[in-house]
């Protein structure tokens, strides 16, 4: 595994971990199960305990994959050769749960078909910090920040949605015959990369989809 970790990056495993205890306070769940031990000869409590531990890590487990999947969270690689970050490709290979369905192992750092399967690659996998901060604070139905104190500013909706006229308007409504465009999330990509790039944050995937179907709907009666 590569020794040097890029500055505001975090391993998958690492995220994985924080998501957990963020998401379902995980450490008081295994001082549960520390504490049932040893078990009653009667009655073992310590089997309710590890179902506890377990449905958790498969809740979180569930919930990473998603996010992953529909580039809520973006998993970064880098090139050894050049030292440039990438994204992963083929972002639908991280529904499937590990332990070939089974779930509840979590993320590594490092892609395994069986215990932590996604896109085949080599090399670790990295998440932004500040990415990984934003997915969390929405989980957990709190406002997103990337800054330190103060009231978090709200996502500049009329700016993007004047990038997404401008994108329409030059290469057309999404569908297949569009070149640019051949799907809508190609779109809901876009708009997501523009924003970051201009702000070093940005929006989830479906608050830009349900936003963009609308915005679809009032360009094609305009245009």
């Amino acid at each position: 595994m590569m020794s040097i970790l890029p500055r505001g990056h975090i391993w998958l495993r690492d995220a994985w971990e924080q998501a957990l205890e963020a998401l379902e306070d995980y450490s008081k769940l295994t001082i549960a199960l520390d504490e049932t031990w040893p078990p009653n000869v009667e009655e073992d409590p310590r089997d309710e305990a590890a179902a506890a531990c377990q449905n958790a890590r498969y809740r979180v487990e569930r919930r990473m994959r998603d996010a992953l999947a529909d580039r809520e969270l973006i998993a970064l690689t880098i090139d050894l050769r050049t030292g440039l970050m990438g994204e992963l490709p083929d972002r639908e290979k991280w529904r499937s749960m590990s332990l070939s369905g089974l779930g509840g192992v979590g993320l590594s750092t490092l892609i395994n078909a069986v215990e932590n399967p996604g896109p085949l690659t080599g090399l670790p996998v990295i998440i932004n910090k500040n990415n990984l901060r934003q997915w969390l604070n929405n989980e957990r139905g709190q406002p997103s920040k990337t800054i330190p104190s103060g009231r978090p500013p709200e996502f500049r909706w009329s700016e993007i949605k004047e990038f997404a006229f401008a994108q329409m308007r030059e290469h057309g409504v999404p569908g297949p015959q569009n070149r640019k465009f051949p799907a809508q999330e190609d779109l809901v990509t876009l708009v997501i990369e523009n924003y970051s790039h201009n702000y070093d944050r940005q929006p989830s995937p479906s608050n830009v989809r349900r936003r963009l179907k609308v915005w679809r709907s009032e360009f094609e009666q305009i245009a």
